[in-house]
Order: C-alpha cells, then sequence, then structure tokens
C-alpha cells in the first residue's frame, strides 16, 4: 500500500502490510503501524499515543518527531534528524550521519554506523554505541552501556554531564 500526503488519526495497519510513504506524514492519536517503508519524506511526524514497528527509513529525512508514542525498530538508512520526546524506544540503527535530540525517552539500543550526534536530554539508554566520530551535547542521560570506537574523536559539550551505570568501553 502506498500512502500519499497527509494526517491520519487513530489508524491501524495490520502486521502483515507494509506502509510506503513518499512524503510528509502525520500519524495521530493512537494509530498502530507495522512494517512502515519510508522512500521519500522530508517530516515524519507521530504523536499521542501511537505504536510503530519495524520502520525503515529510504531517503534522507529532515526529522522524525515521535512524541508520547513507541517505536520497537527504527533502521535509517541515509542523512537524518531525529526527534524523540517522552517515548519508548526499541532498537534505533543510523547507518548513515544523523542528529538526535529530545528528552525523557527510553531507548533498548542505538547505534551510530557512521558520524552521530546524541543531543537528548533526561533520557535513559540500555546500550549505545558510536562506530565512527561523535558528539554528546545533551545531559542529564543515563547508560547502561556505552561504547566508543578506538581510533575516532568523540566532542562533548560545554556542561554536559551523563552517567554510565554499568560498562563504558573507549578502547
Amino acid at each position: 500500500t502506498i500512502i500519499e500526503r497527509g494526517t491520519y488519526q487513530s489508524q491501524y495497519y495490520p502486521f502483515s502490510q507494509y506502509i510506503y510513504f513518499s512524503n510528509n506524514f502525520n500519524f495521530l492519536n493512537n494509530s498502530n503501524i507495522y512494517n512502515l517503508d519510508v522512500l521519500n519524506t522530508s517530516i515524519l511526524t507521530v504523536n499521542n499515543n501511537c505504536l510503530i514497528q519495524n520502520a525503515k527509513i529510504n531517503q534522507l529525512l529532515k526529522i522524525v518527531d515521535f512524541r508520547n508514542s513507541t517505536l520497537d525498530t527504527l533502521l535509517v538508512l541515509k542523512r537524518s534528524e531525529s526527534n524523540f520526546n517522552s517515548s519508548t524506544l526499541g532498537r534505533l540503527t543510523y547507518r548513515d550521519t544523523a542528529i538526535v535530540t529530545g528528552n525523557s525517552n527510553s531507548a533498548n539500543y542505538l547505534y551510530f554506523d557512521n558520524i552521530g550526534r546524541l543531543s537528548t536530554n533526561t533520557s535513559t539508554y540500555r546500550f549505545a554505541e558510536y562506530n565512527i566520530n561523535g558528539w554528546m551535547e545533551g545531559s542529564s542521560n543515563t547508560f547502561d552501556t556505552l561504547v566508543f570506537s578506538p581510533g575516532y574523536t568523540y566532542r562533548f559539550g560545554n556542561g554536559v554531564s551523563n552517567t554510565v551505570r554499568k560498562k563504558w568501553y573507549a578502547s
């Protein structure tokens, strides 16, 4: 199913169906989306108790804006800016340069395969890994495990204070 630009409220898309998007989209108010494949968009907004499982972003994404929602799996293949607020996040994988912003999130897994900029505040990450150069500009975040790959440069913003509870790898 290919869906054009628009705003969708209280929508349900069944688990077996792939949804392809090609423009700007807003999902609001209890929408449930499974197998989301974004082909070409500049803005994707998800607000107010929505659930997205298995999202894949194939093209340049200006901003993904998630608020008060749940995102199970996100794979972003091209450069992106993502903003998450008060959301529950599963596995976030960024294959190209990425900026991640927002506040008060809980994430299981965050992986930057290219240059990553993490600018979230008061968020919790079970596992976060930078595979190449990166920035950490947000503050009051908590990491169970934080990994920096060897041979790269990592920059921290002025006054940034974060906590690593269990393991920090920077070999």
